[in-house]
C-alpha cells in the first residue's frame, strides 16, 4: 500500500550535492544514547545510524526505544557514512 500525499515537491532540473553532510540528517546520530532520545519522524521499520557504533539500528515491531534493534549483516560497508 502506498502513501498519498496532498501535496508534492517538483524539482524541474536535476542538482549536484557538493556537501560532504548527509542531505537528511533524520537518519543519522551520534551515540547510542542519542538514538534513545530520537525525535525525528519515528515509524516501524525507520533505520537509524549510530556513527560511534558504526552500526544501524531499526524499529522492529513498534516505535519506542525497546523496539530499536541493531540491523542485521555487516555494516563495515557503511564506513563512507562515517567519512
Amino acid at each position: 500500500m502506498g502513501f498519498v500525499y496532498d501535496e508534492n515537491i517538483q524539482v524541474p532540473v536535476g542538482f549536484e550535492v557538493t556537501s560532504s553532510t548527509p542531505l537528511d540528517v533524520r537518519g543519522f546520530v551520534g551515540t547510542k544514547a542519542d538514538l534513545d532520545t530520537y525525535a525525528g519522524n519515528r515509524h516501524i521499520g525507520r533505520t537509524v545510524f549510530v556513527e560511534d557504533e558504526g552500526k544501524e539500528y531499526q524499529l522492529i515491531g513498534g516505535t519506542t526505544n525497546a523496539h530499536w534493534q541493531p540491523k542485521g549483516g555487516d555494516s563495515s560497508s557503511l564506513t563512507w557514512l562515517t567519512g
